[in-house]
């Protein structure tokens, strides 16, 4: 069984257009809290915030680094033309120069990438590390004789790169708890200046 229905796709790609319709930005890691409470009654009840990042960024990698195969489905279509609505300033390569690549449905958030027999864009395969690991091998890439890093990740074996993926999602795993717990502190002093400050009086 799909974790994400169609339906779900839609909801979060809608919320998301929403969200950068109200912000003027597509939603980040700080704000798929409120993303998500304000997708949850829309969403299958499965879903968790963890899986909403992650969609997010697996969608968004597919949109700017595949291209729409000729066979694909009215959803699909749906989903790329949402994605584009949403991404559409992060301009996606031309067809001609992408993999027609269909991403596999992930079972949960934590699921990893095992390998495929159809080439697919190392940006897809490992979206953490290709997106996290970009600036610091922008600072530092002299040292690699200039190879890209899209080069050096494609050089990676599955089980490699499967390791490097998921230690990056656990990374981002517990920076997003540290952040729920930094927001949670945050309302909680609010409210208690709020008292303190109400109990002065005039």
């Amino acid at each position: 069984q799909k974790l994400w229905t169609d339906a779900d796709e839609i909801a979060l790609l809608n919320g998301a257009i929403s969200f950068r319709a109200r912000h003027g930005i597509a939603p980040r890691l700080p704000d798929v809290e409120g993303l998500y409470e304000s997708l949850r009654d829309s969403l299958s009840s499965h879903i968790n915030q963890a899986k909403v990042y992650y969609k997010l960024k697996r969608l968004k990698s597919k949109f700017c680094n595949t291209a729409l195969p000729p066979t694909s489905t009215p959803h699909e279509r749906r989903v790329r033309a949402l994605s584009a609505d949403l991404w559409g300033t992060e301009v996606a390569p031309s067809a001609e120069d992408l993999p027609e690549a269909e991403e596999p449905e992930e079972e949960d958030a934590d699921d990893e990438y095992t390998g495929a027999d159809v080439p697919l864009a190392v940006s897809v395969r490992l979206p953490l590390v290709s997106e996290l690991l970009g600036e610091y091998w922008r600072r530092n890439g002299r040292a690699m004789s200039g190879v890209s890093l899209e080069k050096g990740l494609g050089l990676l074996g599955a089980e490699e790169g499967n390791v490097a993926e998921t230690r990056w999602r656990r990374q981002l795993d517990a920076e997003m708890r540290t952040q729920l717990r930094r927001h949670d502190l945050a309302k909680e002093v609010f409210s208690l200046l709020s008292d303190t400050i109400k109990g002065l009086g005039p």
